[in-house]
């Protein structure tokens, strides 16, 4: 496959590779999604909470999972299992370690430079370089270590061939892809989900009684004990949940490093592993 940068986008992975953050609650009624914003550097109070609990070893961090989505446009180029698919530009979801190759690519660190390697244009039409995945299946998911990058750039496929770099071509492939970001509006479709106020409530009641947070955590919604433990047969006293021995906050995310990852990425890639 090979992915693209949208025409009119800086020349940024993060621009035509739409990340975005989320935490998994769960009470009672089952679980949901609390989205973080998608912004550099910048943590919601439940991701500080996270780090909080992650940084201080506190076993009720892995009840607060995290998790992070990549979604790009991309070309397949060979579908062995669906070769309807082959040639098609359609969103895909970018596994966590596909996205780090992406990104790797693209942003050799300091002694592989050193060593001959050269950044790859990973998300160009005409000189792109492929993506072969390859998919191992293993007792805790899919793992995607195996997969490859091309040596060799290549362009996308146009009629079943790759094309030459003209003016004409040029103008065709923007257009092309311009509609195909219409059509499939990966940022729309896929990006940050601003919770709504019955999602912020529940989420606050979960953050105070399983997680210890202030009751002063958003304060424009009113706190509302909630129905975190299932009903019981009798009446059973509520014990409170102690902070863990914590600094008030967790410090800002670290900016990106030469590899592009930022340590929510790399602690995500943990959590996640392959998926």
């Amino acid at each position: 496959m090979l992915p693209f940068l949208l025409p009119g986008d800086p020349e940024s992975a993060k621009q035509s590779i739409v990340s975005t953050v989320y935490h998994w609650m769960t009470d009672a009624d089952g679980g949901f999604k609390v989205f973080s914003p998608a912004i550099p550097n910048t943590r919601c109070d439940v991701s500080n909470r996270f780090f909080q609990l992650y940084e201080a070893k506190d076993p009720r961090k892995s009840n607060l999972g995290i998790q992070k989505d990549y979604r790009a446009l991309v070309q397949i180029k060979l579908d062995s299992t669906d070769p309807s698919n082959n040639g098609k530009i359609l969103p895909y979801r970018l596994p966590v370690k596909v996205y780090q190759k992406i990104v790797a690519a693209m942003q050799p660190s300091e002694d592989e430079i050193a060593m001959g390697t050269q950044p790859k244009d990973m998300l160009n039409p005409f000189v792109g370089f492929d993506i072969t995945l390859k998919v191992t299946k293993t007792d805790s998911g899919r793992n995607y270590d195996d997969t490859t990058i091309d040596g060799t750039a290549t362009s996308m496929l146009v009629d079943g061939a790759v094309i030459a770099r003209t003016p004409e071509t040029e103008a065709s492939v923007v257009k092309l892809l311009n509609e195909k970001a219409t059509e499939f509006n990966i940022v729309k479709d896929y990006g940050y989900v601003q919770p709504d106020e019955a999602t912020m409530t529940r989420a606050k009641a979960v953050m105070i009684e399983q997680f210890g947070s202030s009751t002063t955590l958003w304060p424009h919604i009113q706190y509302a004990q909630s129905n975190v433990v299932a009903p019981q047969a009798a009446p059973v006293a509520a014990t409170p949940i102690a902070p863990a021995a914590i600094t008030p906050e967790a410090p800002a995310a670290a900016p990106a490093t030469a590899t592009g990852l930022s340590d929510v990425d790399s602690i995500v890639a943990n959590a996640m592993g392959n998926s």
